[in-house]
């Protein structure tokens, strides 16, 4: 039987941004990169409204 799944957790490919958030993305890798190179320990937040709108 296969499992039914509403929200499925497929990857994306390139150029199929249908929610227009690559900026976003690339600026969230950014920070995460930053604080993986930080010696010190980090803190990060993301705070904004959730959902498709």
């Amino acid at each position: 039987m296969t499992e039914f799944s509403a929200f499925p957790d497929d990857t994306v490919s390139l150029g199929d941004d249908a929610l227009g958030r690559e900026t976003l993305v690339d600026r969230i890798v950014q920070a995460l990169d930053a604080a993986r190179n930080n010696k010190q320990s980090s803190v990060l937040g993301l705070i904004g409204p959730w959902g498709v709108r």
